[in-house]
């Protein structure tokens, strides 16, 4: 998708042109769709049933992000900002796994134009790979995923929550769905739902989807729809219902792209996300 605008290098390890190798839980996700929220557009199939991906909003601003996705869990966690953090997590993974920079290791880093690999190494050799530390790591420096933030005070991005942490601020704005919010910050999310009802489990999600839709609220019926308990066949409605109300090319794309995983997978109508 180039108005994903990926960087090439990321571009060619999701089409396999690079393959990236030693890790496991980086497959092309044509191998197997699993039910998932739309705001997030999978690049990699993970271990077990999870997915690797970029989370896009619409109708509102909020930079995209890597997040992953498991289903057992039922939310996403932020783990990567940016295409050089995601870089050096996966050669970060491949020195642990091997215990040592090999020469296929830096054959892989220079195909992708990563230049810092030796950095990587070094901090492996004094770290393994132990997210406490990766304040220390090349290209989480200066920025931390949501992930691996021990104060939110030390937090520059706008992810709703982690395990361990809840962004407050973008909640209170109202710029989180519910499937980005974690076991922990769903517990805290009680008052704020009665402020913004996409948030309430208690709610009827598919109900209040069509009362937004109906007064032109398209965030918070996007919102709405990024929610836990969808019937995918329901989440295929719903999209071909938004796809009328904008001409944003990237939205129609990345709706289609959902249908389409749908419809050409072994998933069933009364499956959920």
């Amino acid at each position: 998708m180039a108005e994903l605008k990926l960087e090439l290098p990321l571009q060619d390890l999701v089409t396999n042109k690079i393959k990236i190798p030693i890790l496991s839980d980086y497959k092309p996700v044509n191998e197997y769709w699993y039910p998932h929220p739309p705001c997030l557009v999978p690049l990699f199939l993970g271990a077990g049933a999870s997915y690797k991906g970029i989370v896009c909003h619409f109708f509102f601003e909020r930079k995209k992000t890597f997040a992953e996705y498991y289903l057992e869990n039922g939310y996403l966690t932020e783990y990567a900002m940016n295409f050089k953090q995601l870089a050096t997590l996966l050669i970060l993974s491949m020195v642990t796994i091997k215990e040592e920079l090999t020469d296929e290791i830096i054959k892989f880093a220079e195909a992708i134009g990563y230049k810092e690999y030796e950095a990587v190494d070094r901090f492996s050799v004094d770290h393994g790979d132990d997210p406490a530390y990766f304040n220390e790591l090349v290209y989480f420096k200066e920025a931390l995923p949501l992930k691996y933030i021990k104060e939110m005070s030390a937090y520059t991005g706008d992810f709703p929550s982690s395990i361990n942490n809840i962004n407050i601020k973008q909640i209170q704005k109202g710029n989180a769905c519910s499937i980005e919010l974690s076991n922990t910050a769903k517990e805290y999310i009680g008052k704020a739902g009665a402020v913004f009802p996409w948030l309430d489990n208690g709610t009827d999600k598919k109900e209040l989807f069509s009362g937004y839709i109906e007064k032109g609220q398209l965030k918070e019926a996007w919102l709405t729809l990024n929610a836990n308990g969808w019937l995918l066949k329901d989440v295929n409605d719903c999209l071909e219902i938004l796809k009328t109300k904008t001409k944003d090319i990237l939205f129609h794309l990345v709706a289609d792209y959902w249908i389409e995983g749908w419809k050409n997978s072994s998933a069933q109508d009364q499956d959920k996300y």
